[in-house]
């Protein structure tokens, strides 16, 4: 979340996002499988669930919402 952050400024498409969110997927992977459409819902929750805003607003009011943007722009690129 913290490099997230740190690269917030080059874009939620930008190469250097989309690999930090590559590695929050294979995180993820060390739990389960999530699908293309589970990893687009969590990148939902965490911008709408307002435990998640805090948590992860508390690093930065922005992330949430860029966190959806670039989870989304990951999963298109998935399909």
């Amino acid at each position: 979340y913290l490099d997230l952050a740190a690269a917030m400024q080059q874009g939620a498409d930008s190469a250097v996002v989309q690999a930090i969110i590559a590695r929050w997927h294979q995180h993820l992977r060390y739990f389960y499988e999530p699908t293309p459409e589970i990893l687009a819902g969590l990148g939902q929750l965490y911008n709408s669930d307002p435990a998640f805003q805090a948590n992860i607003g508390a690093i930065h009011p922005d992330l949430p919402a860029f966190m959806e943007a670039a989870i989304t722009h990951y999963v298109e690129k998935l399909n």
